[in-house]
């Protein structure tokens, strides 16, 4: 019995000597970043050092470095826009195996009224209850490679933090892209957490019916009404208020002891039109979860009054306007937003409703934003989405959005066009192709074949046969993924043998999602599907209620 244990530990001795020596070597790398003189105009040349995972040294001119530091010169790349890592905050990781979902053309008002259809749950959460998936306290079960499949559909877009691995954290701390809710991923004492939905219509119908007449008849708080219904209320109703009263100790915990740094939930999704979802934030703050540390995904159905709140709160939006359009035909007004100051990130979402990547979010959400006149949304603006506001809403922009000494060396690197031209603009126009390297802790994920030797486990993020199929893949002919727990080409082949309609790891080969981003704008693509009678319901009771109630 002794000989395999020892096997097993001179293994994880001989990877972790790999793994420490990765990220302890030093590395010496030059670029461009924005001139913070004129930012939107030009840019200037920066040499970074990154030691131990960190950077170490910022200069405007060379410096001599040790003869061991590794080196990424212009010489070898070109010219580069280097770029903190993008930080996508809206995921459902384990699902970017399913390709998009041909049901949802916009004709959706809310969240609630898609979930129990019979073709969502054969074609998006069917395939995920396959037994031969495994589980996930195996890391290396094909349950747990759907998460490094979807890291590395995001890494190639350039994300090097990504949210949605919910539970199943064994399956990929610190192996590819951080994890935000992992919070040694950031070496923090403090966790984000992240839920599906704080409020949602049962808990909507029990305050209606039951709460808030109780509340505004007698005076009393919810706290002191639901106690008293206790062992009244069906399970459903019961589970939502326990819920929210362990949301209201998340978000108090985030004040007090600091054990939590935020709470990321998706709400008031769907149309902006749709009564539920106008009033769901609403019903979220007399419950006291509008507080500090809370980052709303969606918040499509905010109006003015919502979004003055969130702002004075310091709470933050996640915009994923891909999923909101293609749901939903509706998205967050972002230009309203911003003017209230409110801080906002962007979010892909999963394949079934989403884009692959950040890098291909962005483009939707400045599309959007061009086609509906947002002056406030530019090109800085959408930048900052993926980079410094996230951090802001993860609590950490001491350590993560910013290419600065002492923050992670989580970096991106894209070809630059012009040392005169908008850098922001180049990088939110950029493509996949674009990409020269990204790094998670100074360590290459992705990255040109000139830069993939002595790499671990490099392989091609296109195939031959990708590119003879589709001629558009040759532009990523060069890019590959390294430093994986498997060859890439042999996480595809575990994925297809499960996943027959795996979802591509770009839009190159993926006709259907190129057409779909082509159309989404179209008044023809939303009517080419017909609407479904939907379950609807009126809250004008609800809403009369929410105008008189005091939050406890």
């Amino acid at each position: 019995m002794k000989t395999p244990f020892f096997k097993v530990i001179s293994a994880l001795t001989a990877t972790l000597a790999i793994t420490c020596s990765a990220v302890a070597a030093s590395t010496y790398i030059e670029g461009y970043e924005p001139d913070p003189t004129k930012s939107e105009l030009r840019a200037r040349k920066i040499y970074l050092l990154i030691e131990d995972g960190k950077i170490t040294k910022k200069s405007l001119v060379p410096f001599e470095t040790s003869r061991e530091t590794k080196k990424i010169l212009e010489s070898q790349i070109g010219k580069v826009i280097l770029s903190s890592g993008f930080i996508d905050l809206h995921g459902h990781l384990k699902y970017n195996v399913i390709p998009l979902w041909s049901e949802a053309h916009g004709q959706f008002g809310n969240r609630f009224q898609w979930r129990g259809m019979s073709g969502y749950k054969k074609n998006v959460t069917g395939p995920l209850n396959n037994p031969a998936l495994g589980e996930a306290s195996d890391v290396n079960s094909l349950y747990c490679q759907t998460y490094q499949y979807a890291e590395i559909k995001a890494l190639a877009g350039g994300v090097t933090s990504v949210q949605g691995i919910g539970q199943d954290d064994t399956c990929t701390k610190g192996i590819l892209a951080r994890n935000v809710e992992i919070e040694s991923d950031y070496d923090v004492k403090s966790d984000a957490r992240a839920s599906m939905e704080i409020v949602n219509p049962d808990g909507a119908g029990l305050f209606q019916d039951k709460v808030f007449p109780t509340m505004i008849a007698e005076g009393k708080t919810s706290t002191e009404v639901t106690a008293a219904l206790s062992g009244t209320i069906n399970s459903r109703q019961t589970q939502f208020v326990e819920g929210v009263a362990k949301y209201v100790s998340y978000l108090a915990r985030i004040v007090t002891t600091g054990d939590i740094r935020s709470l990321i939930v998706h709400l008031s999704e769907g149309r902006s039109t749709d009564q539920y979802n106008k009033l769901e934030y609403k019903f979220a703050n007399k419950l006291g979860l509008a507080q500090k540390g809370l980052v709303v995904i969606h918040g499509v159905g905010m109006d003015e009054k919502d979004l003055t709140d969130a702002a004075a709160k310091d709470i933050s939006l996640v915009w994923s306007p891909f999923s909101n359009l293609i749901l939903y035909g509706d998205t967050l007004n972002a230009d309203l937003a911003i003017k209230h100051n409110v801080n906002i990130t962007l979010g892909s979402d999963w394949t079934p409703s989403g884009t692959k990547n950040l890098l291909d979010e962005v483009k939707i959400a400045r599309r959007y934003s061009q086609s509906k006149g947002m002056k406030l949304v530019s090109d800085k603006k959408l930048y900052e989405m993926m980079t410094i506001n996230p951090a802001r809403a993860l609590r950490l922009g001491d350590r993560l959005g910013r290419l600065e000494v002492g923050y992670l060396a989580d970096i991106v690197a894209i070809r630059l066009k012009s040392t005169k031209a908008n850098p922001y603009t180049q990088i939110v126009t950029a493509q996949q192709s674009d990409i020269q390297y990204v790094m998670v802790g100074g360590e290459l994920k992705v990255a040109k074949t000139t830069l993939a030797a002595e790499q671990n486990n490099a392989d091609l993020l296109v195939t031959q046969e990708q590119i003879d199929q589709s001629p558009g893949c040759v532009k990523l002919s060069e890019q590959q993924v390294m430093n994986s727990p498997l060859k890439l080409s042999e996480l595809v082949a575990n994925m297809k043998s499960v996943f027959p309609q795996l979802d591509s790891l770009t839009g190159c080969n993926d006709e259907n999602y190129r057409t779909v981003i082509k159309n989404l704008f179209s008044k023809e693509w939303k009517a080419s599907m017909p609407q479904e009678k939907l379950d609807t319901k009126n809250y004008d009771r609800l809403a009369e209620q929410l105008e008189q109630i005091i939050p406890n």
